[in-house]
């Protein structure tokens, strides 16, 4: 059974807010405030 993780990350070079699906690693960017990412995936 895969588990869904969730990590967080300041990131100085991201200045962006939105969402972004990367298909090929299946894994969910959500950027909430510009340079804090948090990330999705199933392990």
């Amino acid at each position: 059974m895969k588990k869904i993780k969730i990590s967080f990350k300041f990131l100085w070079y991201d200045f962006w807010i939105g969402a972004f699906y990367d298909r090929n690693l299946k894994v969910l960017y959500i950027c909430p405030l510009p340079m804090c990412v948090i990330r999705i995936w199933k392990d």
